[in-house]
C-alpha cells in the first residue's frame, strides 16, 4: 500500500479536516435543475463508510444497487443538507443529532429516475457520534459498513460491463462481500479517495471518458 494510502487509513481526522477545507464543484444553474443530496457517513478511525442496498422495485433503473442513503429535495427542505439529513433519518432510522457535518463533496450531474432529464446531485459527509436507532425501510434491502482502506486499496477494483442506450460500457466497480459499488456512488467515492491520499480532487478519467464517448 502506498504512503498516502497509508495515512489516510491510519485516522479518520485529517480526512475530516481535508474534506472541511475542501473546495467542491458547484455546477452553474444546478438552482433551476431538480436535485437530490446523498449522505455519506464515516464512523470510526478507519474508517467505515455507511452504504445502503436498495430494495429490488419494477420499473426502477437503480433497483438492488448499493448506494449512499439519500433522494430528491423536496419542497420543505431548507437546503440540500437538511435533504441528506431527512432521507437519512427515513431510510436507516438515523437520527441529525446522530452525526455531525464535516464538509461536502462536489456535484454529480446524473438524470432522473422518471427519464433523461438532468439531475444535480449534491454529497454530504457526516461523522457518526452516536450509535444510531436503526429502523427498517421499505425501500432499503439492508444497510452495511464498508472500511474506507478497502475503498483505497487498488486491487479490490475491477471492471463492469454496463450496458446502456443499446451499447456496452466498460465502467469500474467494487464486489465487496458479494455486493457491487459502482455508478454514481463509485464518482462520489473517487473524490474521496483524491482527498484521502492528498492528491488534488477531480472525476475519474473513466468518467470523463464516458461523459465523452461518441
Amino acid at each position: 500500500m502506498a504512503d498516502g494510502q497509508e495515512n489516510a487509513a491510519a485516522g479518520a481526522g485529517e480526512l475530516l479536516g481535508r474534506i472541511g477545507r475542501h473546495r467542491a464543484v458547484e455546477i452553474p444553474g444546478r438552482r433551476l435543475l431538480p436535485r437530490a443530496a446523498v449522505a455519506l457517513v464515516m464512523k470510526g478511525e478507519g474508517p467505515d463508510l455507511l452504504f445502503i442496498r436498495r430494495a429490488e422495485r419494477e420499473g426502477d433503473p437503480w433497483s438492488g444497487d448499493m448506494a449512499f442513503p439519500g433522494g430528491r429535495l423536496e419542497p420543505g427542505d431548507a437546503s440540500p443538507l437538511a435533504a441528506a439529513l431527512r432521507e437519512l433519518w427515513e431510510e436507516t432510522g438515523m437520527e441529525p443529532q446522530s452525526v455531525a457535518p464535516a464538509g461536502r463533496l462536489s456535484d454529480v450531474p446524473t438524470r432522473t429516475h422518471a427519464g433523461f432529464s438532468p439531475m444535480i446531485v449534491t454529497p454530504y459527509v457526516l461523522r457518526l457520534t452516536a450509535e444510531p436507532a436503526w429502523r427498517e425501510n421499505r425501500e432499503v434491502r439492508e444497510r452495511l459498513w464498508v472500511p474506507f482502506p478497502f475503498l483505497l486499496d487498488p486491487g479490490n477494483r475491477s471492471v463492469m460491463i454496463w450496458r446502456f442506450l443499446g451499447r456496452d460500457w466498460a465502467v469500474p466497480c467494487y464486489d465487496y462481500q458479494g455486493r457491487r459499488i459502482w455508478g454514481l456512488s463509485l464518482i462520489v467515492i473517487d473524490e474521496l479517495l483524491a482527498l484521502a491520499r492528498g492528491g488534488r480532487p477531480g472525476r475519474g478519467a473513466w468518467f470523463l471518458r464516458l461523459l465523452h464517448k461518441e
